[in-house]
């Protein structure tokens, strides 16, 4: 009988919270065999990540593991990873086991150049061993991403540098924990694939963490599904997924086949009145001042001569890559970012020519939702003053004492019981507070909303119940939609119409069934491609 690389038994998680105690994860237990690749997936808040990073001690301080949890280690000995201590764990960290973590732009040091990290990850004083691993996880131009600073690299180039760190002992445990949520699919598609060779390269096992189920299915051998701190169903990656036994599963599917199913959605019929027009937008961003005699580089084009028309009461898709510019664009219609060139017009008129007031009115009627509402709302105020401050500002007419059922009223439409009234952003889950988000936005009573990315970071489940409240309130409330994802399921699933962007330009527009049944760019057909 082979022996199991990793044994979890009884595992029990718990976090004190506002003086109360909070168990997340509740008595779970699982093998990982050698060489096996195991998905773990379930919603935010499952227990998938504070399982993980308990194997290596890495919890914050208010979590603890209990109980009689243990973790067996079958390395080059056994270990019980729970009763390490500092010293011993610091050995069996990226030697034995590497971690990948969601978001490489919080995981690398903002200070340190990323071959420096990687080298320091190396123990070894020798460049050439971080070109071998640059080569390794695949890195175009090693040179330069040896001496740039993270933030100068791209998510994607961002991931690799991350892989190459917890790849650069050759461990027998590779753990990735969301890796990809925030990669287009393109990159996203790159990464896994090198995963895969990775796997079979150094013949290493792999715990794969994801809210993606269609990835998950893609990859591993075995999944195992989580809620509320408990694994529900464990089992073959094609069983599972293509025929669940437990309710929790079969909504996890339900969700994401909800969306595959309801792909293309047919347009609301012909161009009508012509809401926001942009011609001919650039968007320039200067690059940084190399020093006092070097020479001048000339900008960076973020966005090149765009051009695409709005009309009322129908859904724009704009998907692309990261760094397509689908976000200035974003920005440079709700004010929020200069533009060098060309023009926005809204109902007919040229937004540069708007006094102080009219941008208050314009900013009235466009909207925006950003993709992080953890951001978006201020962690000072409840979510019933987030609202009402902006019931507030645009609504001076509004009395006082309908300020808070108006608030409510709001809360209602985006489906928030009163009991959010007087909740800190951190007492909601991430659904949570993009609805808040959404019911902030609607207190101004906009005709457009700008969503940037809004779903992107959500569960299968919890993301598809935002976008069906958003075709709701459209149907309700007669709104119109600019909607920028890098997703495509979800682009496809909510827009009439599509633009495809590619560096800064579009380079594809239609009715959403024309361009993902008959695509014409080749960069469309290789986003269509790509996807999972």
């Amino acid at each position: 009988m082979i022996k199991s690389l990793l044994t979890v038994q009884d595992l029990e998680i718990s976090f004190h919270l506002q003086g109360r105690e909070h168990n997340a994860v509740k008595g779970i237990s699982f093998d990982l065999q050698p060489g096996e690749f195991l998905g773990v997936v379930g919603e935010s808040g499952s227990g998938k990540s504070v399982t993980a990073l308990s194997l290596l001690q890495l919890l914050v301080k208010n979590g603890q593991v209990k109980g009689n949890s243990s973790f067996l280690f079958h390395g080059g000995e056994e270990l019980d990873l729970f009763s390490l201590d500092r010293k011993s764990l610091e050995k069996v960290r990226g030697s034995e086991i590497g971690f990948v973590f969601q978001d490489p732009q919080s995981a690398l040091n903002p200070t340190m150049r990323c071959g420096e990290q990687v080298l320091e990850a190396c123990n070894e004083e020798k460049k050439e061993k971080v070109f071998e691993l640059f080569e390794l996880v695949q890195i175009k131009d090693p040179e330069r991403v040896y001496d740039s600073y993270p933030h100068q690299l791209s998510g994607g180039q961002r991931q690799r540098v991350m892989i190459s760190i917890a790849v650069a002992k050759n461990p027998r445990l590779l753990i990735l924990d969301e890796a990809t949520s925030a990669l287009d699919v393109i990159i996203q598609k790159e990464i896994l694939k090198l995963i895969r060779m990775l796997k079979n390269e150094m013949g290493c096992s792999v715990i794969f963490i994801s809210h993606d189920l269609s990835l998950v299915s893609s990859l591993s051998d075995r999944v195992l599904v989580m809620q509320k701190g408990k694994i529900v169903e464990a089992g073959s990656s094609q069983i599972v997924l293509s025929n669940p036994s437990h309710p929790y599963t079969q909504k996890l599917v339900a969700s994401d086949l909800g969306i595959r199913k309801e792909m293309h959605r047919e347009a609301t019929g012909g161009p009508t009145e012509v809401l926001l027009r942009v011609t001919d937008l650039e968007i320039l961003y200067p690059r940084a001042d190399q020093g006092l005699f070097a020479k001048k580089k000339p900008a960076f084009i973020a966005v090149d001569r765009v051009n695409f028309e709005l009309f009322k009461g129908e859904t724009l898709g704009l998907v692309g890559g990261s760094g397509s510019g689908k976000s200035s664009v974003a920005r440079a219609c709700v004010g929020l970012l200069d533009t060098s060139s060309g023009s926005i017009e809204f109902e007919g008129r040229h937004v540069k020519t708007y006094s102080k007031s009219d941008w208050k009115e314009y900013r009235g009627k466009v909207q925006i939702i950003f993709q992080d509402p953890g951001s978006s709302l201020d962690p000072r105020y409840t979510i019933g003053r987030s609202i009402t401050e902006v019931l507030k500002y645009h609504h001076k007419k509004l009395q006082k004492e309908r300020l808070k059922p108006k608030a409510l009223e709001l809360l209602n439409l985006v489906e928030l019981s009163p009991g959010y009234f007087d909740r800190l952003p951190h007492e909601l889950s991430g659904g949570e507070k993009q609805r808040a988000c959404i019911a902030r936005a609607l207190a101004i009573e906009p005709s457009v909303l700008v969503c940037d990315e809004i779903t992107s970071a959500l569960d299968a489940t919890v993301q598809k119940n935002v976008l069906d409240l958003l075709k709701d309130l459209q149907k309700r409330l007669g709104l119109t939609y600019l909607f920028i994802s890098h997703d495509l399921r979800v682009v496809s699933y909510m827009s009439d119409r599509v633009g495809v962007m590619e560096h800064g330009r579009i380079v594809e527009i239609g009715k959403t069934q024309e361009i993902f049944e008959d695509p014409k760019s080749l960069y469309t057909k290789k986003l269509i491609e790509a996807m999972p």
